[in-house]
C-alpha cells in the first residue's frame, strides 16, 4: 500500500471521527434542550390538570398504532396516540413519543434524540404520588402528583 493510500485512509478516518463526535455532541445538546424545556418552560400545574383529564377519559382516545399489540384489549392500560387531536393541546405541543395511561397514573415519555428516555409521571387525585424505583431512572418531584424522570444519571439542574 502506497503512502498516498495510507494518507487518504487517514483523512477518511479523521472525517468519520469528526462526524461521529459532532453527532454525539449534537445529540447531547438536543437532549439537554428538551429536558430544560420540559423542566423550566412548561406550566406543570396546567400539565397535571390535562394529564388527569386524560386519565379520566383514557378510553376515548385513538390507540397508538406503534403499540398495536399492547393494551388494545387490556382494560387496565391504554396507549393514547400522541398525535390524537382529542388530546389537550398542551400535551400534543410537547410532542411525546409514548403515552401509557392507567386509571390512576399516566407516563408521558419523550425521546428527543430517538433513544434517550425522559418524561413525566402523573397521578390521579388522592393517589400516593411516589414513583416506583426503576433502575437507571432519576426522579424529581415537580408538584404534588407530578414527577419528572430522566433515564441517564445526570444532575437535574436549572438552566443558567
Amino acid at each position: 500500500m502506497g503512502n498516498r493510500s495510507i494518507s487518504t485512509m487517514l483523512k477518511f478516518a479523521s472525517v468519520l471521527l469528526c462526524v461521529g463526535l459532532f453527532a454525539a455532541c449534537s445529540s447531547e445538546r438536543v437532549v439537554e434542550h428538551k429536558k430544560q424545556s420540559l423542566l423550566f418552560g412548561t406550566d406543570h400545574k396546567a400539565l397535571l390538570t390535562s394529564y388527569r383529564q386524560v386519565m379520566q377519559t383514557r378510553r376515548d382516545f385513538n390507540h397508538d398504532s406503534n403499540w398495536k399489540t399492547y393494551g388494545e384489549n387490556d382494560p387496565d392500560v391504554s396507549f393514547p396516540s400522541p398525535a390524537d387531536p382529542k388530546l389537550p393541546n398542551n400535551i400534543r405541543r410537547l410532542r411525546p413519543a409514548l403515552i401509557i395511561c392507567h386509571d390512576d397514573s399516566l407516563d408521558v415519555m419523550f425521546q428527543p434524540d430517538g433513544s434517550h428516555n425522559m418524561g413525566f409521571i402523573a397521578y390521579a387525585v388522592g393517589v400516593t404520588n411516589t414513583p416506583e424505583e426503576v433502575s437507571g431512572r432519576e426522579f424529581q418531584k415537580l408538584t404534588n402528583g407530578l414527577w419528572f424522570y430522566d433515564e441517564i444519571d445526570r444532575p437535574l439542574r436549572k438552566s443558567q
